[in-house]
């Protein structure tokens, strides 16, 4: 990777970290005001997940399921605190967006690169991929955290369709040294399929386990096989939620649910 490219991504991070205050409190506004989003036992997920990102060797690479446009943001929300992503600003994870979704307007393209977003164009070649997966390698690298969908696009039924899941996420593991995957399922109880933005006053549930995906094959079986070993561990995460949720949201057997935030 060119050393400009080096420069670009420290002067990007360096923007975000200064503009991250306010996009703190534009979130907590919109998600937890405005929308009347909350956090499944919102406390307990983000111990565990201090808990976990301790136990992290190397870097690490954040694999959720898609249902909704903003997964990501309301991801980062949920899984920790403001003060702890401003004093572990590598915790707060770089994305890869796709550029029709924010193409057209100046403002999203303002907050895209201050939201810590590499633009990935579905149509672009070889040589845009390429770069890009050398900047996400560099990223990685020194030690910043990445989120990827295994399923590289919103479910449209709703649920993790192995058939569907791409080779992105292995691409970037086989090119990381000592990369530890951080697998987590969230869905709102209001959410029955694929949408653009969730429904108003809905509970999301957290799920999420470290793994360390093994392959000895190289190419593209094996970053298919990478892919697949996540998508299959967020699948039974899956089947957990829709046979707990079934019994009760709030029992004690459910380990989705519990006191909401």
């Amino acid at each position: 990777m060119q050393h400009s490219d080096v420069r670009s991504l420290a002067r990007q991070r360096r923007f975000s970290h200064i503009a991250f205050p306010v996009f703190a409190v534009l979130v907590f506004l919109a998600f937890r005001i405005f929308k009347g989003y909350r956090i499944a036992q919102l406390s307990s997920v983000r111990k565990e997940f201090r808990r976990l990102m301790g136990e992290a060797k190397g870097p690490v690479v954040i694999c959720p399921n898609h249902l909704t446009m903003i997964d990501s943001v309301i991801l980062m929300w949920a899984l920790a605190s403001p003060l702890y992503y401003w004093s572990n600003f590598h915790r707060l994870a770089w994305n890869i967006p796709a550029v029709e979704n924010f193409a057209s307007s100046r403002l999203l393209r303002i907050v895209c690169y201050l939201g810590k977003c590499l633009p990935i164009d579905r149509q672009g070649g070889t040589e845009h991929i390429d770069g890009l997966m050398e900047k996400i390698a560099h990223l990685l690298s020194i030690g910043e955290s990445f989120m990827i969908f295994p399923e590289g696009t919103r479910s449209r039924s709703g649920r993790i369709e192995l058939d569907e899941v791409t080779y992105g996420v292995g691409r970037i593991l086989q090119s990381a040294d000592d990369c530890t995957v951080l697998c987590v399922y969230m869905r709102g109880d209001k959410q029955e399929t694929y949408s653009g933005i969730p429904a108003s006053d809905d509970t999301f549930r957290i799920r999420m386990e470290l793994i360390r995906p093994g392959n000895n094959n190289r190419g593209l079986r094996g970053q298919r096989d990478i892919s697949l070993q996540i998508a299959q561990r967020l699948k039974e995460f899956e089947d957990e939620y829709f046979a707990q949720h079934s019994i009760s949201i709030g029992g004690a057997a459910n380990v989705f649910a519990s006191v909401d935030r």
